[in-house]
């Protein structure tokens, strides 16, 4: 007889006080660098997030190395850089630049996860991203077209198939991840949602009626921001437990149990206090969220946690990641 799932719980045991001095010292070193330095302090902040995060009694290693992060980012900036002056003097580019961006898309994608994943370990064991560009492109061109057709209305299938694409191609060592969910999960997800952010539409409508000044805008905004933080939270908490609740590593399946209640008030607390503190409580209110993304998720394990190293070069390039922080790519994993 098979043995029972153990249900292993992770913890984030970052603390604000030590954060802080990473946080401040790579803004601190960017500025002064004009930019330089922001490489490594990515590195530092995803070093120290990692060896923060624990499951059975071991923690996760970034092992990204700052300088190939910094000459993807270097190349990325002059591309873009490159396509906004041609903006600026080609208005006729503008369009162009957009093709540019959507077809890059897949590459981004397959690069930036790939990078990540690559250079993500636990217990000295690498984890991988094995998937090619063709399926890629096969996968986000009939989401684009479907997008297209129906308006917009395809997005929540959409949304789900690229989840799946990305999740599907992750590996720990030598064994493949799964990613198991219906389409219609996203769908209810993205309806209940659009049905929660109808106050803040009805009230932007109104609004757009009346003339404010002075501190009557001032409260139009924090009421407006209000409103949609509800609708943004919501989907926020239940598309990270669609997304890590479906992952199955061999014998193992990862779940996620977020709830909106909670994360509402951690990013009402965390706003207010980023707002009152002028920006200095941005690493208490990072610490805060990032503890409790963390300690929502929960693996079932069944047998060891040991695996074999695999092997996978799909991580050697940063340039996809560099774009995904340039081009602010969502790519659809939490």
């Amino acid at each position: 007889m098979a043995a029972p799932p153990r249900a292993l719980a992770f913890r984030f045991t970052g603390r604000a006080s030590e954060y802080f001095r990473v946080w401040i010292v790579g803004i601190a070193l960017s500025v002064l660098t004009l930019g330089v330095y922001s490489a490594w302090a990515k590195v530092r902040t995803q070093q120290y997030l990692y060896r923060h995060t624990w499951l059975e009694g071991t923690s996760f290693e970034y092992l990204a190395v700052p300088r190939d992060l910094l000459a993807g980012r270097a190349l990325l900036a002059a591309v873009l850089v490159a396509v906004f002056l041609l903006e600026v003097f080609y208005s006729a580019a503008a369009a162009a630049a957009a093709l540019v961006y959507i077809a890059a898309e897949p590459w981004v994608i397959v690069r930036s996860v790939g990078f990540r994943a690559r250079n993500s370990a636990f217990r000295n064991v690498r984890f991988g991203f094995w998937a090619s560009l063709g399926d890629a492109y096969r996968v986000f061109l009939r989401g684009y077209l479907n997008l297209l057709i129906t308006c917009g209305v395809a997005y929540p299938w959409f949304r789900r198939r690229r989840t799946e694409f990305v999740l599907s191609g992750l590996r720990y060592g030598g064994v493949r991840a799964n990613w198991f969910e219906d389409g219609d999960s996203f769908a209810g997800v993205y309806f209940r949602t659009m049905l929660m952010a109808l106050p803040w539409l009805v009230w932007l409508v109104a609004s757009g009626r009346i003339e404010w000044r002075g501190p009557a805008a001032i409260a139009l905004k924090v009421i407006s921001s209000a409103l949609i933080v509800v609708p943004y939270v919501y989907l926020r908490a239940e598309l990270a437990n669609l997304m890590y609740g479906g992952v199955v590593l061999g014998e193992h399946r990862l779940l996620s149990k977020q709830r909106f209640w909670p994360l509402l008030g951690i990013y009402l607390t965390n706003t207010l206090a980023v707002l009152g503190s002028a920006g200095l409580a941005i690493p208490w209110a990072k610490m805060r969220l990032t503890r409790y993304v963390i300690e929502s998720l929960e693996l079932s394990a069944r047998g060891s946690l040991e695996v074999a190293a695999g092997s996978d070069a799909s991580g050697r390039y940063a340039y996809g990641d560099a774009a995904a922080d340039l081009g602010g790519i969502d790519i659809g994993i939490g």
